[in-house]
Order: C-alpha cells, then structure tokens, then sequence
C-alpha cells in the first residue's frame, strides 16, 4: 500500500497500471485484496484483469496474480 501511495503523482499520470498481489500473506501488515482494490478504485482504476494466476498444485487455490487496472478518462469516447 505504501507504494501505491507513495506514487500518486505517478499513478495521476497513467492510463494502466500493474499490481502484484499476493493472496497468501506473506507479510505483517500485508493488505488484503480489499485493501488494495479500494485504494486503487480511490485513484480513479477500474480492475480489467488477472495475469495469469498460479495455483497451489495441491489444494488448487489461488496463490499470487498480476493485478491490471485502468482509467477511464472523461471526454472522448473513443480513448
């Protein structure tokens, strides 16, 4: 989380970003998908897709993805 808002200048300027994301805490503290959905969602990104996430080869549960938000820009429609 500490990233994602330490780069809102960044974030301000961009059509697309990507987040890596864990489902597994690995971390103290670590958000859970929530956390970060609704800190991306407050800087105006809507989620379009997972990247090709891996699943635990035993339990079949999901384990990390890529994360890939974009905005949508007011004005004209074909952007």
């Amino acid at each position: 989380m500490q990233v994602i808002r330490g780069g809102r200048m960044v974030n301000a300027a961009s059509q697309r970003v990507m987040v890596e994301f864990n489902f597994a805490a690995l971390h103290d503290g670590q958000p859970c998908f929530d956390e970060v959905h609704q800190e991306m969602r407050s800087l105006g990104f809507i989620l379009d897709t997972f990247v090709s996430p891996p699943r635990h080869p035993a339990t079949g549960e999901l384990m990390s993805t890529d994360l890939i938000y974009f905005k949508q820009f007011s004005g004209s429609a074909d952007r």
